[in-house]
């Protein structure tokens, strides 16, 4: 990469930024600096996804992120500068790109926090509801799902007594 003045910002976000945020993290833990067993259970070919395979027919809800800066937070520019670096290449929510998840989800996917199958405008941090809910718009709202996906979940188990 040849440095200029268009892609200052993006060199100190890969060189700087980008490892600041992996070892705070914990991504970097495993055996001499690789990545952590947690994220080596992310991939596609990781041996133990066969183990869980069989409990995708249960899954009753899911929630995917389709904005790599998400919610305004300490996270947001590490993501987007993540997703920028990786390339996925298409919108993504910093670490899974939407397209990926939308193929688990399917075509019922929704933008509303009552939907089992949701795709917010949150990125992989916000997901976890560690940033809360976002101040505008449905799509913003990862914590509002946890809440629908519990209380149908009790709607349902008070309905199978």
């Amino acid at each position: 990469m040849v440095l200029n003045k268009t892609n200052l910002g993006t060199r100190f976000a890969y060189y700087l930024l980008l490892p600041f945020a992996a070892r705070r993290e914990g991504c970097c833990e495993g055996a001499g600096g690789s990545v952590s067993p947690a994220y080596a259970s992310l991939f596609r070919t990781h041996p133990g996804l066969d183990r869980v395979a069989r409990w995708r027919e249960r899954v009753n809800g899911s929630m995917c992120g389709d904005s790599a800066f998400g919610l305004w937070s300490v996270n947001s520019l590490e993501m987007k500068a993540l997703a920028q670096w990786v390339n996925f290449g298409a919108a993504s929510d910093g670490v899974v790109p939407t397209a990926l998840c939308d193929a688990y989800q399917g075509p019922q996917a929704e933008h509303a926090p009552t939907a089992s199958r949701y795709t917010a405008g949150v990125n992989h941090y916000d997901l976890t509801c560690r940033n809360g809910d976002g101040w505008w718009g449905g799509d913003r709202r990862p914590c509002a799902w946890y809440r629908a996906m519990a209380a149908a979940a009790m709607a349902g188990a008070a309905g199978g007594v």
